[in-house]
């Protein structure tokens, strides 16, 4: 997929705790649209970059995608 757009979220609350976080508007490349809320990283994401997502425990990620996965399609 590929990051379409984000937008810094004030807090995500989980268990009683809360999270800096942000939203990510990733676009698949069969044109789906999926909005993911993270707890902010130290990695920085644009509109435009190539992103893959990692579902972890039934959590999902959005994190860049390596340098030799192939390109995302942009819609």
């Amino acid at each position: 997929g590929a990051v379409v757009g984000a937008v810094a979220g004030n807090a995500v609350e989980r268990m009683s705790t809360r999270e800096d976080a942000v939203e990510i508007l990733v676009q698949l490349r069969n044109g789906e649209r999926r909005a993911i809320v993270q707890a902010k990283a130290g990695e920085t994401l644009s509109a435009g970059d190539p992103v893959i997502l990692v579902t972890t425990g039934g959590k999902v990620r959005v994190t860049r995608a390596p340098s030799s996965a192939a390109p995302a399609a942009k819609g």
